[in-house]
């Protein structure tokens, strides 16, 4: 995997972060904003994951 597809990657996944971060804020429904809020939590391990496999190239 290239720097540039990490990079691409972490950017969809911070891009996508935002999206439901935005609809978490107007979600009425408690079990949805939990779904939101896990989702999220999800897309920060995987970003955390990216980032350092990065420093490792």
């Amino acid at each position: 995997m290239e720097l540039q597809d990490i990079d691409m990657e972490i950017e969809k996944l911070k891009f996508r972060k935002i999206e439901l971060t935005n609809k978490l804020n107007i979600a009425y429904d408690f079990e949805e904003k939990e779904d939101i809020r896990l989702d999220i939590q999800r897309l920060q391990q995987q970003i955390d994951t990216l980032l350092k496999f990065k420093k490792k190239l």
